[in-house]
């Protein structure tokens, strides 16, 4: 309770102090969803139970049931803020600061419950920027950050495949992001330069240039073993991270970019050093409709690989409820390597979007390959349509999505004409989306308080080589704010 007073004063002295000049603002954001699992086990013969059902999800997919309130003082170009957030104490209250010059820009976002007597503290946001030349060069160094999306050289990306999980690449499944995209994770902190003529612009982006020595922790995740013997299975390795080296971690995931525009046409592409990642995206405006056309491929995958079985050989070292192998910073020098597996992933596609007041309608399709080529690799074609329309144009969307998914292997260069090689399946995604205040109809992130009904469903045969992640759920979406 003391704890709770002492930010209760904190505000209310900052209030007495700034409110003679500058600007207060308030905001706040409740999200409760629950998803229903009617099929947890594909294709088998499984009764649903209140077991398989997953609580606590919200539309994302990946994010928890979650509530926020902030206040914030803006004042030139100066600005302030706490937001307090969710139930976890460590992360109960941030605070941030930024402030905008005439060329240049910076922030910072951190857990604060420290000063309360709390565990718990870390960079959100930490970040800056200047503009050179009159914004001819811009210039951004980033320790720490959270989603920004394809932050540069950035175009359609229907046939991107890097998804949301930092970088990990699947060109199975929907449409992910580029090379440049910002997460918060992987790409966490990183220094980019961008040259903008009229038109143009060109530039160079090096991912993690800011974090590495001992201080970081390398994680490596595997499967425990389900007999409870952890020589049968594989366990997540921890380690102390050894210092970076300067052109094999970093200059080695340098990423270079370019974009023109020149309306009603736009092109750009990345090229990631290190796995010879090419990206190419561009996109063709013709009133209502939007054409686009990407392309994105890693043609020298590299892995890292490490023996598990000097790790586990010592039981003594290992968590038997949580699965984790501390090892020495000598050890993990010596048995883990990264070395390239010869593996080609890449995926091109093209897609045609049509939106207008009221409705709307998408087809897009794709070719997708993953493997070795002159062994074994997988092909997957994908065909996908969808419609909305605004049912009530101040209140009620609904949205149709679909898909057509051919899947077919190969060895040796011959396809294999066996049906336990070669399988199809589809998707089926209806959805509702009510503006619970009459301001227009929009979907989950355009409608500040509302409601979402949405299900999923995948067909076929799924038990090898699934697009998707799920086959039947359910799942309906609460959310508030202002």
């Amino acid at each position: 309770m003391k704890k709770i007073l002492v930010v209760l004063l904190v505000l209310a002295v900052a209030t007495g102090v700034f409110a003679q000049e500058g600007e207060f603002s308030f905001s706040g954001r409740v999200d409760i969803g629950v998803v229903v699992d009617l099929d947890p086990l594909p294709n088998k013969d499984v009764m649903v139970t209140s077991e398989d059902s997953q609580y606590n999800q919200t539309y994302d997919g990946w994010d928890g049931v979650k509530g926020r309130f902030g206040i914030n003082y803006n004042r030139d170009g100066f600005g302030a803020g706490l937001q307090i957030t969710d139930s976890n104490l460590s992360t109960a209250f941030i605070g941030k600061l930024n402030y905008s010059g005439e060329n240049f820009t910076f922030a910072v976002e951190s857990n604060i419950t420290p000063l309360l007597g709390w565990n718990g503290s870390s960079f959100n946001e930490l970040r800056g920027d200047y503009s050179f030349l009159n914004g001819l060069v811009y210039l951004e160094a980033v320790y720490a950050t959270n989603w920004q999306g394809n932050k540069f050289w950035a175009s359609d990306d229907y046939a991107a495949f890097r998804n949301y999980n930092g970088n990990s690449f699947s060109v199975f499944g929907e449409s992910g992001n580029t090379f440049t995209k910002v997460d918060g994770n992987y790409s966490k902190n990183y220094l980019a330069a961008d040259v903008r003529l009229q038109g143009l612009s060109f530039g160079v982006m090096m991912n993690g240039i800011f974090r590495g020595g001992t201080e970081e922790v390398e994680d490596i995740y595997y499967t425990p073993a389900t007999s409870g013997n952890p020589a049968d299975g594989l366990y997540l390795i921890k380690t102390t991270k050894t210092p970076k080296a300067f052109v094999e971690d970093v200059l080695k995931n340098m990423i270079l970019g370019v974009k023109f525009e020149l309306n009603p046409i736009e092109i750009a592409a990345q090229f990631l050093v290190k796995e010879y990642g090419a990206y190419l995206g561009g996109k063709w405006f013709v009133g209502p409709v939007t054409v686009g056309v990407s392309y994105m491929g890693i043609l020298n995958e590299q892995k890292t690989t490490f023996d598990y079985e000097k790790a586990i050989g010592d039981t003594s070292k290992i968590d038997k409820e949580t699965g984790i192998a501390t090892v020495t910073e000598t050890w993990y020098k010596q048995n883990v390597k990264t070395e390239a597996t010869n593996n080609t992933r890449m995926k091109v596609g093209a897609n045609v979007q049509y939106d207008t007041d009221g409705y709307g309608a998408t087809v897009g399709g794709y070719l997708g390959m993953d493997g070795k080529k002159e062994t074994s690799y997988t092909r997957v074609i994908g065909f996908e349509p969808g419609i909305y329309y605004n049912v009530i144009p101040t209140h009620l969307k609904f949205k149709l999505d679909t898909g057509f998914y051919f899947i077919n292997q190969y060895k040796n260069n011959t396809e294999r004409s066996s049906g336990e090689y070669n399988t199809v399946q589809f998707k089926l995604q209806p959805q509702l989306f009510w503006n619970f205040l009459g301001t227009g109809a929009g979907d989950y992130s355009g409608n500040g308080t509302g409601i979402t009904i949405r299900y999923k469903m995948v067909g076929g045969d799924t038990t090898k080589d699934k697009v998707f992640d799920f086959n039947n759920k359910f799942d309906v979406n609460f959310k508030w704010s202002f």
